[in-house]
């Protein structure tokens, strides 16, 4: 895939893959925009970047907030007009025992590993299906094809995730919309 120029946003941007990606992307000529939910983090990761010579953009968005997903998403689209790469990138995990993790921590899992997946992509898809253009990369796990003793509901989401990549997929097809892609 050509690189170049293209406006790349990745959740969960801050560190860890997300961080790795945004580099090899900015390394290969792409612009990057970054979310992360840890300002600090952030921040660090911008002025490295900066440090390197690249120019990158970021807003501080916990994915999980579908409001703030949504009105990040608009002030890309006045700023940028619209991206050309959305990366869900951003997740978590909890191990042990499904019945020794607590609601909310398994909540938390969902919620941030594919409920945000959704309202990410229900806010730059449009867009994208307008253009007949576009790529959107949900970032998936090993998980997603086996389960795993003390990761359940970590399992779960993954599978969704592969579920709803592969449907969006069918479902652009099916509306002629072969320009916009979906990975997982």
């Amino acid at each position: 895939m050509n690189l170049r120029n293209k406006l790349v946003l990745i959740t969960g941007g801050a560190k860890g893959i997300g961080l790795a990606t945004a580099q090899r992307i900015l390394n290969e000529g792409g612009k990057v925009i970054l979310w992360d939910f840890k300002e600090d983090d952030l921040n660090k990761s911008v002025n490295n970047f900066k440090e390197q010579g690249f120019d990158v953009f970021s807003q501080v968005c916990d994915v999980t907030n579908k409001e703030q997903v949504y009105s990040n998403a608009n002030i890309i689209k006045e700023i940028f007009g619209g991206i050309d790469i959305l990366i869900n990138n951003a997740g978590t995990v909890y191990t042990g025992y499904m019945l020794d993790r607590t609601d909310e921590e398994l909540e938390n899992m969902i919620n941030v590993n594919f409920t945000s997946m959704v309202y990410t992509i229900r806010a730059f898809m449009p867009a994208m299906l307008e253009k007949n253009k576009g790529h959107i990369i949900n970032i998936s796990s090993a998980s997603s094809l086996i389960g795993a003793p003390k990761l359940a509901i970590y399992a779960a989401t993954k599978w969704a995730v592969m579920g709803l990549t592969e449907s969006l997929r069918l479902e652009a097809i099916k509306m002629g919309k072969k320009g916009v892609r979906f990975s997982s």
